[in-house]
C-alpha cells in the first residue's frame, strides 16, 4: 500500500512558501493553504476593538440618557415645589389681606357704636339737666311760699293761687321725670332687642361664612388631591 505523507505545519508551511514563490501546482487532494493568516488575524482584532469602542460608546451614551432624564425629573419636581410654595404664599397673602378688611369693618363699626353710644348718653345728660332745673325752679317757689307767710294776711289769696301754680309746677315736674324715665327705659329695651336681632344676625352671617368657606376648602382639597395625581402620573410617565 502507498502511504501518503502526513501534511504537518512544518510542511505546510514549505509547500505554502513554494506555492508563493511560483515552483508549481500542488497536487490534487492536497489541502489549499489561506490566503495571508497574519493580516486575517489583525483584523479580526481590529473588529474586536471596534465592537468593544462600539459597545463602551453605547454604554456611555445610555448612561448619559439616564442622567439627563433624571436630571430633567428633578428639575420638574423642583419647579413643581417652587409652583406649590408660590400658591400656599398667594393663598396666605389673600387670607391676611381679608382678615385685615374684616378687622378694618369691624373697627368702623365699633367707631360708629361709639358715636351713637355718646350722642345717646349727650341726650341723656341734657335731660336730665333740664329736670334738675325744674326742681330748682320747683324749690325756688317753696321759698316763696316761706316770704309769702311772713307777708300780710291781705296777700293771702294772692298766696293761696301761687300756692296753687307751685304745686302744678311741682306735678309737672314730676310728671316729666316719670315720662323721661319711661322713655329712657323703652329706649334701653329697645336697645337691648335691637342689639339681640343684630346678635343673630351676625350669628347667621358667620354662620353661613363657615359653611361657605368649609365648602371652599373641600374644593381646593380636591384640586390639590387631583393636581397631584395628575404630577405623580406625568412623573411616573417620564421616569418610565
Amino acid at each position: 500500500m502507498y502511504e501518503t505523507p502526513l501534511s504537518t505545519p512544518t510542511t505546510r508551511d514549505s509547500l505554502d512558501k513554494l506555492s508563493l514563490t511560483g515552483h508549481g501546482p500542488l497536487p490534487p487532494g492536497f489541502p489549499s493553504p489561506f490566503l495571508f493568516p497574519d493580516g486575517l488575524s489583525s483584523i479580526e482584532t481590529l473588529l474586536t476593538n471596534i465592537q468593544g469602542l462600539l459597545k463602551v460608546a453605547i454604554d456611555n451614551a445610555r448612561a448619559q440618557e439616564k442622567q439627563v432624564q433624571l436630571e430633567k425629573t428633578e428639575l420638574k419636581m423642583e419647579l413643581f415645589r417652587e409652583r406649590e410654595l408660590r400658591e400656599t404664599l398667594e393663598k396666605q397673602l389673600a387670607v391676611e389681606q381679608k382678615n385685615r378688611a374684616i378687622i378694618q369693618k369691624r373697627l368702623k363699626k365699633e367707631k360708629k357704636a361709639k358715636r351713637k353710644l355718646q350722642e345717646a348718653l349727650e341726650f341723656e345728660t341734657k335731660r336730665r339737666e333740664q329736670a334738675e332745673q325744674a326742681l330748682k325752679q320747683a324749690a325756688s317757689t317753696d321759698n316763696l311760699r316761706v316770704l309769702n307767710d311772713s307777708l300780710t294776711p291781705e296777700i293771702e289769696a294772692d298766696r293761696s293761687g301761687g300756692r296753687t301754680d307751685a304745686e302744678r309746677a311741682i306735678q309737672d315736674g314730676r310728671l316729666y321725670l316719670k315720662t323721661t324715665k319711661r322713655s329712657t327705659e323703652f329706649q334701653v329695651i329697645t336697645r337691648r332687642r335691637r342689639r339681640r336681632r343684630r346678635r343673630r344676625r351676625r350669628r347667621r352671617r358667620r354662620r353661613r361664612r363657615r359653611r361657605r368657606r368649609r365648602r371652599r376648602r373641600r374644593r381646593r382639597r380636591r384640586r390639590r388631591r387631583r393636581r397631584r395625581r395628575r404630577r405623580r402620573r406625568k412623573a411616573y410617565n417620564l421616569s418610565c
